[in-house]
C-alpha cells in the first residue's frame, strides 16, 4: 500500500477540449467574407485593420492586449496603429460613435491607398462605385 493520503472521492478533473481564442489566433489566416463586408455601412478600426490585411476580423483583434508574435498579427497591429494615428490627427474622420467609433469603409480604403498600403482588390470596388 502507498503512503499517499487520499483527499477526495471526486473523479479526476476533465481535460479541456481546447479551442477558444488562443486556437483562433493560432489558426487565424481566414479570408474575409467579402460579400458581407462590402455591404456593411460602417467598420471599426479593429475590423478595418484586419480587412486591409485580408483577414476576417473575427479572428484577430489588434486592440486586444492578448496577441501572438507571428508576422500576420504584427502586420495587422501596425495597420491598426496607423489607422488610430490618422484618426487622432483628424486625417481620418469617423462616421459615428454609436457603440464605439465607426468609419465609412470607402474612407478607410481611400485612406489606405493614400498611405500606399496594399488593399485587397475586392475592397477597391468601394472607391469605384
Amino acid at each position: 500500500m502507498s503512503n499517499i493520503k487520499k483527499f477526495s472521492d471526486a473523479p479526476p478533473p476533465i481535460k479541456p477540449l481546447g479551442g477558444g481564442w488562443s486556437r483562433r489566433l493560432s489558426k487565424g489566416k481566414s479570408k474575409p467574407r467579402y460579400d458581407y463586408w462590402l455591404i456593411k455601412d460602417l467598420w471599426t478600426l479593429d475590423e478595418a485593420a484586419n480587412l486591409l490585411c485580408d483577414q476576417e476580423p473575427e479572428y484577430i483583434k489588434p486592440s486586444s492586449k492578448y496577441f501572438t508574435d507571428d508576422s500576420l498579427y504584427k502586420r495587422i497591429k501596425r495597420t491598426y496603429s496607423l489607422l488610430q494615428s490618422s484618426y487622432e490627427a483628424e486625417k481620418l474622420k469617423s462616421a459615428g460613435r454609436h457603440y464605439g467609433i465607426k468609419f465609412n469603409p470607402r474612407d478607410i480604403v481611400e485612406w489606405a491607398i493614400s498611405k500606399e498600403l496594399s488593399v485587397p482588390v475586392e475592397f477597391t470596388r468601394l472607391i469605384k462605385s
